[in-house]
């Protein structure tokens, strides 16, 4: 048996097929290599795996008690037969047609590991452009050499690895049992045992991060279990330092991992944990000799965040009062201190051992450091336009909204016949929503699967009219609209159509699903009734509703109400109609937001949108800026790098009109004669901007490209060292016409699938001194 790979699973029968597929599909005869699932306790029937396992014989599957990932993969170890084992994630995938290569050249070498690169995939977003490149392998290194002088980018991943099954025998090295520590732990002890270790520079494994990641779901109650797994982690680096035969750079390097590490988790308890947490931890750090943290490591803000750890009274003033007043007041309290306190009268504390021109020396951050330092997310702020209007085949026709015109959003959208439509009407609904050649997103996506407009709004009329003229494709890019962030609005109709079905089928194939609750017909026919704006409902953010809060006459006409509230749901107002019990109290307007990166959505039972002045069109105002405000996250594309670019050519990584895709880079101290470029093939203008403390949105950028054109530069003597972001919008859009449907596209139609680009950064370092 030539391989093993090991992959602990647990509840993960939702994506172990994508990681069984890709390991299936490998240039490796089948009786040469096995597939070993260790199911850690599952508490959900893993019937995708069942059927992996009984359809290939290369595939075992071995249950055991929930003790967790590091054990689970002890015990993929010991039934092991390959030379060589992979350990590999149930919810991650890999190239095909890889695995005899591998093999191929770490036996070729006759290595003991041999280390690849990995992409990082955000769940529902494009796969990052990648390469590889078989014929780029490295040097042989020692483990030591690997830690101290890498060739590439730094894993500490097991899944970058394959490893020879023997050096694990030899040394006896196992996963420790902790939650979020076991593979850097694994790796950090294994390393210095390695005699023989290259890198290949192909991108073989795909890391899938999910918002429901243990290691990725920042909660208080997980932080607690990550700093004793932290701890566990730097108590054992503190050992090692205490071996005798270290070399002074080898000890220099362990010194600098346990830095790092400390510095991360206090920052990390600083932000999720309890203030009496953050003293017991500052406390065990000083004992382990992991405190005070090497101040002259990072950018400008993050040297000044270590100082301030450095400083114990003024880090638990500003640990009280973040949990005080959280964001910005404590943030801006905190840079006070530190600006008074510490930037003007106080010295550097430096670590044991180390200079002032140690601290000058100090590399620059590596890929990981980098990748801890950056803000991935934020609120997006670029759509083509504000609002897709929704009233379509089965809804009341409408190409108008007045809220929006009140309130100066622009507004797109299609209106067809509520019934008795044509086959050409179903044609272009369908081309629109679902789309065509000319647009194969259709006009709610972005070629990426980003959000085209901010708010989607669905009118009244009949919601199973409607949702029956669509196909499984225009529902899907409409429930990707929300989930990729952009917000739902639905009246009467449009609340249904949003729910996950009504009272005889709580779960309706035909409906979106956005609110994870069915809802109930009110059973009123061509009535008006009162509603109460809660009291402590957002709304109040947006609009004075009188100290009744009741706003008079909206007409209802078949309406709902939710059956119950999904957890998060929020009731903005409740009907007042006295002349039906059932209804009466009831939620009529109610909202949901599922995470961060998600949009709003915003249901309302009856029909405010028809009123056109007065406290109806302020409710019907509140609601949809109250949507608008719930947009989701915009994410990083990647990491910029010196020299090497980014391209960006695949349908689905492709720059939609008016749209920016947003980028980081850490600049140096030292750089010089920096150059910010961007270029694409297709006949378009770019625009290329910078900022340094956040997404380079155009309100923020400071700088940016001034010039039209695919190509463009932006060249700077020098740049304040530290994270900066980077930004690339394509401002060539398409050319509007109204027709009695909406609106017909014409002119660059070409960008609706999206212009392909390259974007790189290039620069000098100055000699040392000068």
């Amino acid at each position: 048996m030539k391989l093993s790979i090991v992959i602990p699973y647990h509840n993960a029968d939702a994506w172990v097929g994508a990681m069984l597929d890709s390991l299936l599909d490998q240039d490796l005869p089948s009786e040469d290599y096995e597939i070993i699932v260790v199911d850690d306790g599952s508490t959900e029937e893993p019937v995708t795996l069942r059927r992996y396992a009984a359809a290939h014989p290369q595939i075992t599957y071995h249950w055991k008690e929930n003790a967790g990932q590091a054990e689970a993969r002890n015990v993929g170890m010991d039934l092991a037969r390959g030379k060589w084992i992979w350990f590999c994630d149930s919810d991650d995938y890999v190239e095909p047609q890889i695995l005899g290569r591998l093999l191929a050249i770490a036996e070729g070498r006759e290595l003991e590991m041999l280390w690849f690169d990995a992409v990082y995939v955000h769940e529902d977003r494009p796969v990052p452009a990648h390469s590889c490149d078989w014929e780029a392998v490295s040097v042989t290194q020692t483990g030591w050499d690997y830690l101290l002088h890498p060739p590439a980018k730094v894993g500490m991943a097991v899944w970058r690895f394959l490893i020879r099954r023997d050096l694990l025998t030899r040394t006896a090295i196992r996963f420790h049992p902790v939650t979020y520590m076991e593979g850097r732990w694994f790796i950090t002890e294994l390393m210095p045992q390695v005699q023989r270790v290259a890198h290949v520079a192909a991108c073989l494994y795909f890391y899938v991060q999910h918002d429901s990641s243990v290691l990725h779901r920042k909660k208080r109650m997980n932080y607690a279990r990550y700093a004793s797994d932290m701890d566990q982690y730097l108590t054992v680096v503190t050992e090692m330092l205490r071996d005798p035969a270290l070399t002074g750079e080898q000890r220099t390097y362990l010194r600098l991992r346990r830095d790092y590490e400390a510095y991360r988790l206090l920052g990390n308890v600083f932000r999720y944990c309890p203030v009496s947490f953050s003293e017991t931890y500052w406390q065990r750090l000083k004992d382990l000799g992991a405190w005070p943290v090497m101040t002259a490591r990072g950018d400008r803000s993050e040297r000044m965040t270590r100082r301030l750890m450095n400083r114990h009274g003024l880090w638990m003033v500003g640990c009280r009062l973040y949990h005080r007043l959280h964001r910005l007041p404590a943030q801006v309290l905190g840079w006070l201190c530190v600006a008074l306190l510490v930037a003007g009268c106080s010295h550097r504390v430096a670590p044991a051992g180390s200079t002032g021109a140690d601290a000058a020396a100090t590399k620059a951050p590596d890929s990981a450091e980098v990748a801890a330092m950056v803000q991935w997310s934020t609120p997006n702020e670029v759509f083509y336009k504000d609002i897709f209007l929704d009233a379509g085949i089965g809804l009341t026709p409408r190409t108008t909204l007045y809220a929006a015109d009140s309130l100066g959003l622009s507004l797109e959208g299609v209106s067809f016949p509520r019934s008795n439509a044509k086959p050409e009407e179903f044609a272009l609904q369908t081309a629109i929503l679902s789309g065509s050649p000319e647009d194969r997103n259709g006009r709610l996506l972005y070629p990426d699967g980003q959000p085209r407009y901010r708010l989607l709004l669905v009118n009244g009329g009949k919601a199973s009219e409607h949702s029956a003229s669509l196909d499984d494709v225009a529902r899907e890019h409409m429930r990707q609209f929300v989930r990729a962030g952009g917000s739902y609005v639905g009246f009467c109709a449009g609340a249904f159509f949003g729910s996950s079905g009504h009272e005889t089928q709580p779960v309706f194939p035909g409906y979106l699903q956005l609110m994870p609750t069915p809802v109930r017909s009110t059973g009123l026919k061509s009535v008006y009734t009162g509603m109460y704006v809660a009291e402590d409902s957002p709304l109040w953010a947006y609009a004075d509703f009188g100290k009744d809060r009741y706003i008079q006459g909206i007409r209802h006409n078949g309406g709902c109400f939710p059956e119950s509230l999904p957890e998060g749901g929020e009731v903005l107002a409740t009907y007042d109609y006295p002349g039906k019990a059932s209804v009466h109290r009831q939620p009529s307007a109610w909202a949901y937001k599922a995470d961060a990166h998600t949009g709003r959505v915003v249901l309302e039972g009856s029909h405010p949108e028809e009123v056109r002045n007065g406290e109806r069109l302020y409710f019907t105002e509140a609601l949809i800026r109250y949507a608008a405000d719930g947009i989701g996250t915009v994410s990083l594309k990647g990491l910029l790098e010196n020299g090497q670019p980014w391209i960006m050519d695949q349908d689905t990584t492709r720059l939609g009109d008016l749209q920016c895709h947003h980028y980081a880079v850490y600049v140096p101290a030292g750089a010089c004669d920096l150059r910010f470029t961007v270029e694409s093939p297709a006949d378009c203008d770019l625009v290329l901007r910078l900022c340094r403390d956040s997404f380079a949105f155009p309100s923020q950028a400071v700088y940016a490209s001034g010039d039209t054109g695919a190509s463009q530069q932006l060249a700077l003597d020098a740049l304040e060292p530290g994270v900066w972001y980077v930004s690339v919008q394509c401002l060539t859009t398409v050319t509007v016409e109204k027709t009695a449907y909406g609106q017909r596209y014409s002119g660059r139609t070409d960008v609706l699938n999206g212009v392909p680009y390259t974007i790189g950064v290039s620069w000098n370092l100055r000699e040392h001194g000068r």
